[in-house]
């Protein structure tokens, strides 16, 4: 395991002894996109490729989601429509809350499972931008979570999230809503790189 390093692979790749492919694997263990853990990591795709900052494996033993021009970002999200029943009275909110975090005690080793980390106990917001991604529809028969103009996107940056909503664990849609306009798929880096400017800003 020591010389572990996860790649990119290839969706075309044959899967020994099953006549099946990557691209088959994918399909029938994420084709279901609005279940909370697909929803989460397609969320973060959606902005990644906003961003151009997908284009290694995702970062799952990081702090943070996403490494956009050395800058962390994390994703939250969410949908109207779930592909489940919940209850009516049950509040579209995010969590937010200030976490330790493990770092590599070689700062330039690649994260994997052989790699040695310490912990930092201190509990603070350790990326710079907050993404609220929002899966906007409301009409089930247009229920389709690929179709991007569907998806809304509000953007703070931690200094403006610590500002409006201090130390609380978690905040309401429409609290977040109150402070910040959504934007769409095609102004979403805009407003990243405006969010990041108000982060070095405040650093």
């Amino acid at each position: 395991m020591e010389d572990y390093a996860p790649e990119r692979l290839n969706p075309n790749r044959e899967i020994p002894l099953t006549g099946r492919t990557v691209r088959d694997f994918w399909a029938w263990g994420f084709s279901d996109v609005l279940t909370n853990i697909s929803r989460a990591v397609f969320a973060e795709w959606i902005v990644g490729s906003a961003l151009d900052a997908v284009n290694g494996i995702r970062p799952v033993w990081e702090y943070y989601d996403l490494d956009y021009a050395g800058a962390k970002i994390e994703v939250k999200s969410m949908a109207h429509l779930q592909n489940w029943k919940r209850p009516e009275r049950v509040q579209n909110s995010f969590d937010i809350t200030a976490t330790g975090a493990s770092f590599p005690v070689e700062p330039e080793a690649a994260p994997g499972p052989d790699t040695q980390y310490y912990y930092e106990a201190e509990k603070k917001r350790r990326a710079g931008v907050y993404v609220f991604a929002i899966y906007a529809e409301r009409e089930p028969t247009r229920l389709d979570p690929l179709d991007l103009e569907a998806w809304e996107f509000l953007v703070l940056s931690t200094p403006e999230l610590e500002r409006h909503f201090g130390s609380q664990d978690s905040v309401a849609l429409s609290r977040i809503e109150a402070v910040t306009k959504a934007v769409g798929y095609e102004d979403l880096r805009a407003r990243v790189d405006e969010a990041l400017e108000h982060q070095s800003s405040n650093s």
